[in-house]
């Protein structure tokens, strides 16, 4: 009897195991089935500005079971050379893909057939024809009015008489050229008169093109991406512009802008929450592959607005330094 008992108890010591096993054999199936690869692909990819969008991307990944794939890149020179580099990742059999488009148009045709819907969230723009693709970013007209606002405020709401330049960076972007339509309908309503404006696309900008822009003269340089707002500050203090000469208000989020605000050579800075853009990019794609969804919701992600004074508020420092919250 007791012998038969010894047998009972291992008997059912033995399925116990086989079942734990199953459970476990069955998890390790749906975590595999359940993880996707992603690459990301942005201009410039090591510049410090992608650190915060990175980090973001980051937890998200963790969150969702995402492997990324950071696709290393140089500045892109044109379509046809990013275009280039997305063909090679998709040959490579991602499951997904978050770009951050060189330019708006003539690029629809090179990849709506390639890179279906479900598999892309695009960053900062739309490419044409709008609204097939999901995009992930701030509202740009609201950010140029917001900066423009910010410097109506400094100069009493009133800037009449005022001359303005504006460095407004790769308008081969939809989202640059919003941007730049909040920003000049704001200006122009205050009373400033734009005296220049600067857009450029390609690997290297026109230096003159840039010298001459300068020597028009400005009271006001206005820089609408974080290259810009960079050669800015490089022109000023290679010229030796004085700030009493020349305020300068930018968008940006690097480590060099932000030095360069802390040590008042810009007036302030607008900083787009990219550590929320690399956070939603990742989790709208981990969720349209995993049920198979074409969502086309796109997501609007913030900004802040930060001068010297407030640059280490503690909310500011949650946007400016993730890495260290």
């Amino acid at each position: 009897m007791r012998r038969s008992k010894e047998i009972w108890y291992l008997l059912l010591f033995s399925l116990l195991i086989a079942a734990v096993a199953g459970l476990i054999m069955t998890v390790g199936r749906k975590e595999e089935k359940n993880s996707y690869t992603v690459s990301v692909i942005v201009n410039n990819s090591s510049d410090s500005r992608w650190t915060s969008l990175r980090e973001g991307a980051e937890a998200a990944a963790r969150d969702y079971n995402i492997r990324l794939n950071y696709v290393a890149t140089g500045e892109f020179w044109g379509k046809q050379n990013e275009l280039e580099i997305i063909y090679k990742e998709l040959e490579s059999g991602v499951d997904g893909m978050i770009i951050q488009m060189y330019a708006s148009e003539g690029v629809y045709e090179g990849i709506e057939a390639r890179l279906p819907r479900e598999k892309c969230v695009l960053l900062e723009t739309d490419i044409t024809p709008e609204e097939y693709y999901q995009t992930v970013g701030p509202d740009n007209k609201e950010l140029g009015s917001a900066l423009a606002e910010r410097i109506c405020q400094d100069f009493g709401e009133n800037l009449t008489g005022k001359t303005i330049g504006i460095l407004c960076g790769n308008t081969g972007q939809i989202a640059l050229r919003q941007r730049l339509d909040g920003l000049e309908e704001t200006l122009l309503k205050a009373g400033a008169k734009i005296q220049w404006k600067l857009a450029e696309m390609g690997r290297n900008p026109d230096k003159k093109l840039f010298e001459e822009k300068w020597n028009l003269g400005a009271d006001i340089v206005i820089a609408l991406e974080n290259s810009e707002t960079e050669r800015a500050v490089d022109y000023m203090q290679e010229n030796q512009i004085s700030v009493n000469n020349c305020v300068l208000y930018g968008v940006g989020n690097s480590e060099k802008v932000v030095y360069e605000l802390d040590k008042g050579r810009i007036q302030a800075l607008l900083v787009p929450n990219e550590f929320h853009m690399g956070y939603q990019s990742v989790k709208e794609l981990a969720t349209k592959l995993e049920y198979h969804t074409a969502e086309m919701r796109n997501v609007t992600t913030g900004y802040l607005m930060v001068d010297r004074e407030h640059l280490y508020d503690a909310e500011n420092q949650k946007i400016l330094f993730p890495i260290v919250q």
